[in-house]
């Protein structure tokens, strides 16, 4: 088990948060939050965070549930109860029993991702559980 660096900013559980957040280090949100999240760091989306937004981070830790594109530059990780609704791209990508995703999955570098997300037939992009757009 790795140690985890220390919390740089904490959104709790009854915050709401609409914006566009750019940060760099650890952020944690526990509340609500819409818009679009860019950052040189690593976001943990906690298990009582609701998130409809576009995001793209070093490192996606995800326990709560976010709608939207995801783009993690090194690992995006889903755990138990986590939920993706949306595409996502990252050359490391962890699902783990109980955490759920919809949508498509790139795991391939980000020039080879770019436009093709949506296309089933690409080598390295698979389409599971597609959602009906």
């Amino acid at each position: 088990m790795r140690s985890r660096k220390p919390t740089n900013a904490f959104l709790g559980v009854d915050t709401e948060f609409e914006g566009r957040l750019v940060f760099s280090g650890e952020l944690e949100i526990n509340g609500g939050f819409r818009g679009e999240i860019a950052a040189s760091g690593c976001l943990t989306v906690g298990p009582d965070a609701v998130i409809s937004a576009d995001v793209h981070v070093d490192i996606a830790c995800i326990h709560g549930s976010i709608t939207g594109n995801v783009m993690a530059d090194h690992r995006l990780e889903i755990f138990p109860g986590g939920r993706v609704v949306g595409d996502i791209q990252s050359p490391e990508v962890i699902l783990h029993d109980g955490g759920t995703f919809e949508g498509g999955c790139c795991t391939q570098p980000p020039e080879v991702c770019a436009n093709d997300v949506q296309e089933p037939d690409v080598p390295g992009v698979h389409r599971v559980n597609p959602l009906k757009r």
